[in-house]
């Protein structure tokens, strides 16, 4: 596990206007509609083994344990099995207009480096773009950037390089001063460089611990972590 010093090392910078937004969205009486987009990993397919996926334990963490008038938000997940960038670009306004979002967040690039035509250039296009698109809705909702989790080389050699795409994601974020949660890094630095293969289902998908790690780090991240929730200190054996 990593340190405090590290988590804070790893979190998104503090003086980034979003994550004030972000923090008057979780403040307010109103309620807000969250967008959480992605592949399969956000949709939560299979690999849980019938466990929360990082979705589902985001909703329980701000609809149930934050309190009313927090119930009241609702949390959509419009993650798709085999989803890449171009994909979520060219369905934008079925995956995310269509729910009116004040919050959006976007894990994807999986499986872009096995599409081809999907290199990280074009993966660095498309994720600008869905940045400004985001901004441009209604209400200008905040874009929320989650690099996806690391994989096992030796099961799937084809998608060493998601490094490359973690990192571009990160580059993007920085640009367009858009929250970044870096799971791609946490994941590895928490276990001394290597991919933690506990986290992982088929070397690719993580599996009901994996997902518990990417809700743990998405919350403190934005700065809604607590001890004493049964959220944040759950036991996955």
């Amino acid at each position: 596990m990593l340190t405090g010093t590290e988590l804070v090392a790893q979190c998104p910078r503090p003086d980034l206007a979003d994550l004030g937004r972000i923090s008057t969205v979780l403040n307010s009486d109103t309620p807000a509609t969250w967008v959480v987009t992605g592949d399969s990993i956000t949709h939560g397919a299979l690999h849980t083994n019938g466990w929360r996926s990082y979705p589902e334990h985001w909703t329980e963490r701000v609809r149930w344990e934050l309190g009313k008038p927090k119930n009241r938000d609702f949390v959509i997940d419009s993650g798709v099995s085999g989803a890449t960038s171009a994909e979520l670009v060219a369905q934008f306004g079925e995956r995310v207009t269509a729910f009116s979002p004040q919050v959006v967040s976007i894990m994807i690039g999986t499986n872009d480096i096995a599409t081809s035509g999907l290199g990280p250039e074009t993966y660095r296009a498309n994720l600008v773009s869905l940045v400004r698109s985001v901004r441009a809705l209604p209400g200008s909702p905040v874009p929320v950037l989650q690099a996806p989790n690391p994989v096992d080389p030796a099961k799937w050699p084809g998608r060493v390089g998601l490094s490359r795409y973690a990192q571009v994601m990160g580059e993007v974020a920085a640009q367009q001063d858009t929250v970044f949660v870096d799971h791609y890094n946490d994941w590895l630095n928490g276990n001394g460089g290597q991919v933690p293969l506990s986290l992982l289902s088929d070397g690719l998908h993580p599996n009901e611990r994996g997902h518990h790690r990417i809700v743990l780090k998405m919350i403190k991240d934005l700065r809604i972590f607590d001890t004493g929730s049964r959220v944040c200190s759950l036991h996955v054996p």
